[in-house]
């Protein structure tokens, strides 16, 4: 017996259930992922200070922390740690998600989500236009960030001292070790 299977939707996301854990579509199939742990958490609030006083300075955008969902197509809606969205692209913001790609993406690795993070999602936002996206793994104390060019994402190497310039937010430069100090 043959069972058949319909890749999942938007709506289908809308039914599950609220219950702490974080749902995500992904080419057309439910992923589950459980509530972020403290230091994911920390380190979150950290790049969204950053992104936001970054953004202030240049009254260019908006960041927006998770949840929120974005919609890349109608069997992909992801649900990135923090997202940003510059002002010339304000139209793709609804009340209850986002209808394209934002500018940048930022996902916290954990170890249920580091392999998912750096395959699947990170070669979905290529493919989608995300122009910068930013891993970081609070348990190896470590933020990879990556521009998009000719549809490929490339490291973004750091400074002598160390630092990551944003490709996307030019004037924010990110020392990695202020981001993982003081973890529990």
């Amino acid at each position: 017996m043959t069972i058949a299977t319909r890749p999942l939707t938007y709506d289908d996301l809308l039914s599950t259930p609220d219950d702490r854990n974080r749902y995500e579509i992904l080419n057309g199939r439910m992923v589950v992922s459980p509530a972020p742990t403290s230091n994911h958490q920390l380190v979150a609030g950290r790049i969204y200070m950053a992104l936001t006083n970054a953004s202030s300075n240049v009254g260019d955008g908006i960041v927006f922390f998770a949840p929120l969902d974005v919609r890349l197509g109608p069997h992909d809606i992801v649900e990135p740690d923090l997202l940003f969205v510059t002002s010339s692209r304000r139209h793709i913001i609804e009340k209850a998600y986002l209808t394209a790609a934002p500018d940048l993406l930022v996902e916290i690795l954990s170890p249920s989500s580091g392999r998912r993070d750096r395959g699947e999602k990170m070669a979905l936002y290529a493919s989608h236009g995300v122009r910068e996206y930013w891993l970081a793994d609070p348990e190896a104390k470590a933020l990879v960030l990556l521009a998009l060019v000719d549809h490929t994402f490339e490291r973004v190497d750091p400074d002598e001292r160390g630092h990551l310039r944003s490709t996307v937010l030019t004037d924010l430069v990110i020392d990695p070790d202020d981001l993982f100090t003081d973890l529990l």
